[in-house]
C-alpha cells in the first residue's frame, strides 16, 4: 500500500508539473523514495513560476544512481535537442541525487542560505550548453551540531518551522545533523523501574515571558512559557512534557530522514553511575529515536575548572580503565603534571564511555539496531585532550572519535592543529568547530578566519584523502547567514580564501561595494577573536552566569570600549552600502545585519555603563555607604535605558523565532544581573524571583 501511495503521489507529482514543462523519470528502484520525491517537490516548487506553459519546450529530469561515483559523489548534466531540455541527476545515493538537483538549481541562478532562498530575477534554459558538472565533497559528512539548549535555537522553535530550519541545510548540502542531549533535556533514561524524564529545557530555568507591551507584540505563539509552543500548556506537568519533548524531537529527525540527512544524536552520562548506566543511557536513547543513525557518548566539557589532582591519580586512573601498559607510553605520560586541573575525570569519563561501547557492540539487542557508535571528546586543553584522544584511537582503532577542541572557530582551529594525529586519524575522526560561541549571544560574530584556518590545517594534514566529518555549533538561524554559508561552501568544496568569499557574496548581493564589504567582515572577524579571548563570556546566554549579578564587576572595561569602536567603525561601512536595486533577499540581510550592529554597540554600551559599579567603594564589612548609593542609581538607570534601547532595536528585525528567543534570554541574563547588583548597592527591589536551586548547565569557566 506504500509503494502504491508513493506512485500515486509521483504520479500526481507527473500531472501537475506536465502543465509546466516538467517532467521527471527517476530509476524504478528509488521512484518511492522520500528523499526523491523531495527532490521532485523542490524542482518544481523552485522552477514553476519561471516556465510558460505557452512554451514548447520541456524539461526532462533524469534521477539516477551510479556506482561510478563514491565517497558521496554526486553530478547534474544537460544537453538540449528538439524535444526540450534533458537534465540528469546523479548521486551515489539518494541524499547525492539531491545534492545534484539543488547544484543544478545553483547553476541556474538559485542562491541557498540558511535564511532561505534567494532567486534569480529570470531564467534563460535555452542558453544552457550540453555539459556535465561533478562534485566529490571535500568532508564526506558535513552539518550542524544543534546543542539544543538555549532558548535562541531551534529547541524554542514550533515544529514546522524547525523543519524547514532543516529543509534550509539540506539545500545548501549539509548531510548531517547532530542532536546534543544534555541529561534530563531530549531524552527520557529508563533504569531498571525507574524513567529519568526530558523536557528539562534550557537547564530546567524556566523563561516566563515579561507581560509587557514589547513582549507581547514580539513573541508569536507563546503566552507565559517561553519554549516550544505546542509544549506549553502542558509546561507544568513533567511527564507530559518529557514525552511531548521527545515526540517533537521524534518528528523533527523522521523529517531529517525524509529529506536525506544522517541523523547523529549524542548523549552525555558524566560519571553518574556505572557502565551499565551509560548502557542504558544509549538503549533509551534508541528507544526514544529509533531513526538514529550516529549514536555518540560523549563526555561532560572540561577545561581548567574542575578539581585539582595529581599524577598519581592519574595514573590509577589510566592503569584502571586502559591497562598498565599505557604507563609506559611516553606521549601520554609525559604530558601528565605532578598536579592539574580536570585530567582524572576527562579519562575516567572517556575509559568507561569506552568500555560501554565495547559492551554495546557484543549486544544483540544494539547490534540489531545498527547504529554507528562514537566515542567524544569535550576538552578545551589541548594536552588533555591529545592523550584522550591519542588513547582512544590506538585501544580502539576501528571506533570514531568526536573533538570539541576550543571555544569559538579560532581556538578550535588553533588546538586542533596542535593536537597529534595523522592522515589516517582524520579518517575516523569526526571534528566540531563553531559557526557562533555561546558566550557572546548578544552581539554580531563572524567564524569565518577561525573556520579558514581549520579547514588550511586538515588540508595540509589530510594527504590529498577526503575528510571524514566536520560539523559546526550554532544557536541562532538569522544572524549566522554568512558564517553557516561559509561553512557549508568549505566542507563541500575545500579551503576558500575569506577574501575571496567576502567579494563573491557582496557580488552575489549586489551590494556596491565589495571591498568595503570584505574589509568590514575582516574586522568584525577581529571583533569576534577579541571578544572570545579577552571579554570571555559578557554575553553568555547560560542564565546561571548571572545568577550571582555577572561579569559587570570584573569585565576589562578597556577592551570592552575598543570592541565598540570597532564595532562602531563596522557599522560605518555597512551602512553606507545602497540599498537601491538589491533584491528582496539581500536588502533582508543587509538590514538584518545593520540591526545587529546596532544591537551590538547598544549592548557594549549598556555594559560599559553598568562596569562603572567597578569604582564604588565598598565598606569594610562589604556595604556602600550612602554616598557610594547615590552616586550608583544614576548608573543603573544608564545602563537599563541602553538595555532598553537594545530591546527596541532587536524587535525591528525579528525574521525568525530564534530572534525572540535572544530577547527573551537578555531578559532573564544580562538584564537580572543587572538588577540584582542594583538591588544589593541601592536597595532597589527585584521585579522578578531570584534563581533558586543547583541547576545543570555548561560547566565555564565563569567568574563571579
Amino acid at each position: 500500500m506504500r509503494q502504491l501511495a508513493n506512485l500515486l503521489i509521483l504520479l500526481f507529482i507527473s500531472s501537475f508539473t506536465r502543465a509546466q514543462q516538467i517532467e521527471y523519470f527517476p530509476e524504478p528502484d528509488i521512484s518511492g523514495n522520500s528523499t526523491i520525491r523531495f527532490a521532485t517537490e523542490e524542482i518544481s516548487g523552485l522552477l514553476s513560476t519561471y516556465l510558460k506553459t505557452a512554451d514548447k519546450q520541456k524539461i526532462y529530469f533524469y534521477l539516477e544512481r551510479s556506482t561510478t561515483l563514491k565517497n558521496g559523489a554526486f553530478s547534474y548534466g544537460f544537453s538540449v535537442d528538439g524535444k526540450g531540455i534533458k537534465v540528469t541527476l546523479t548521486g551515489e545515493g539518494t541524499t547525492e541525487i539531491l545534492h545534484a538537483a539543488h547544484g543544478f538549481l545553483e547553476h541556474l541562478g538559485f542562491r541557498f542560505e540558511i535564511t532561505g532562498t534567494d532567486r534569480p530575477r529570470s531564467i534563460r534554459f535555452d542558453t544552457l550548453q550540453t555539459r556535465r558538472y561533478i562534485t566529490t565533497p571535500y568532508a564526506r559528512w558535513r552539518g550542524i551540531r544543534q546543542h539544543v539548549n538555549f532558548p535562541m535555537d531551534i529547541s524554542s522553535y514550533p515544529l514546522e518551522e524547525a523543519k524547514e530550519y532543516l529543509t534550509r541545510m539540506v539545500r545548501m548540502r549539509f548531510n548531517e545533523i547532530a542532536i546534543h542531549s544534555y541529561p534530563n533535556l531530549w531524552h527520557e533514561v529508563y533504569t531498571g523501574d525507574s524513567t529519568e524524564y526530558a523536557g528539562n529545557f534550557f537547564y530546567n530555568r524556566t523563561h516566563s515571558i515579561p507581560q509587557t507591551e514589547l513582549f507581547r507584540k514580539n513573541i508569536r505563539f507563546s503566552q507565559n512559557i517561553f519554549s516550544i509552543p505546542e509544549i506549553e500548556p502542558y509546561y507544568a506537568t513533567r511527564q507530559i512534557r518529557s514525552r511531548m519533548a521527545v515526540d517533537w524531537m521524534r518528528e523533527l529527525m523522521r523529517h531529517a530522514k525524509q529529506i536525506g540527512l544522517k541523523v547523529h544524536f549524542s548523549i552525555e552520562p558524566r560519571t553518574r553511575g556505572d557502565v551499565s548506566y551509560i548502557i542504558d543511557n544509549c538503549k533509551s536513547a534508541l528507544i526514544n529515536y529509533p531513526m538514529i543513525d550516529e549514536l555518540e557518548i560523549n563526555t561532560e566539557e572540561v577545561g581548567g575548572w574542575g578539581n585539582t589532582c595529581t599524577d598519581t591519580a592519574v595514573k590509577n586512573v589510566l592503569v584502571k580503565w586502559f591497562g598498565p601498559e599505557t604507563l609506559k607510553d611516553t606521549f601520554v605520560t609525559n604530558r601528565i603534571q605532578k598536579k592539574q586541573t580536570d585530567l582524572d575525570n576527562l579519562l575516567l569519563q572517556v575509559g568507561r564511555n569506552a568500555e560501554a561501547v565495547r559492551q554495546l557492540e557484543k549486544d544483540p539487542w544494539f547490534i540489531s539496531k545498527k547504529v554507528t557508535l562514537k566515542l567524544g571528546i569535550y576538552c578545551t586543553i589541548t594536552n588533555q585532550a591529545d592523550i584522550a584522544y591519542r588513547l582512544v584511537r590506538q585501544s580502539m582503532p576501528e571506533c570514531e572519535v568526536t573533538v570539541m577542541p576550543g571555544h569559538g572557530s579560532v581556538r578550535t582551529a588553533n588546538h586542533f592543529s596542535n593536537m597529534h594525529k595523522s592522515d589516517e586519524d582524520l579518517q575516523k575522526t569526526t571534528i566540531f568547530s563553531w559557526i557562533e560561541f555561546d558566550g557572546l549571544m548578544f552581539t554580531l560574530q563572524n567564524p569565518v578566519e577561525g573556520i579558514s584556518s581549520l579547514f588550511q590545517h586538515l588540508d595540509s594534514t589530510r594527504k590529498g584523502k577526503q575528510l571524514n566529518s566536520v560539523l559546526f555549533n550554532h544557536w541562532r538561524t538569522a544572524e549566522n547567514a554568512m558564517g553557516a554559508k561559509y561553512a557549508a561552501e568549505s566542507a563541500l568544496k575545500g579551503v576558500i580564501p575569506p577574501s575571496d568569499f567576502y567579494r563573491d557574496r557582496a557580488k552575489k548581493l549586489g551590494y556596491n561595494d565589495p571591498a568595503g564589504f570584505a574589509s568590514a567582515m575582516k574586522e568584525l572577524e577581529l571583533i569576534d577573536r577579541i571578544s572570545t579571548n579577552d571579554l570571555p563570556n559578557y554575553g553568555f546566554c547560560w542564565l546561571g552566569a548571572w545568577a550571582n549579578g555577572g561579569p559587570y564587576h570584573w569585565i576589562d572595561t578597556t577592551t570592552l570600549g575598543k570592541v565598540r569602536n570597532m564595532y562602531v567603525e563596522v557599522a560605518n561601512t555597512m551602512n553606507r552600502i545602497q540599498k537601491t536595486g538589491l533584491s528582496g533577499f539581500a536588502l533582508n540581510e543587509l538590514e538584518l545585519v545593520q540591526n545587529r550592529l546596532a544591537t551590538s554597540i547598544l549592548y557594549i554600551t549598556a555594559f560599559q555603563a553598568a562596569c562603572k559599579i567597578q569604582a564604588l567603594k565598598k565598606n569594610a564589612d562589604g556595604t556602600y555607604s550612602e554616598n557610594e548609593r547615590k552616586k550608583a542609581a544614576p548608573i543603573f538607570n544608564e545602563a537599563f535605558a541602553a538595555y532598553e534601547e537594545y530591546m527596541a532595536m532587536h524587535v525591528k528585525k525579528m525574521p525568525d523565532r530564534g530572534c525572540e528567543g535572544t530577547l527573551i534570554n537578555l531578559w532573564h541574563g544580562p538584564m537580572y544581573g543587572l538588577k540584582l547588583f542594583r538591588e544589593r548597592i541601592t536597595g532597589v527591589p527585584m521585579d522578578a524571583p531570584l534563581m533558586q536551586g543547583a541547576f545543570d548547565g555548561p560547566p565555564l569557566p565563569i567568574k563571579m
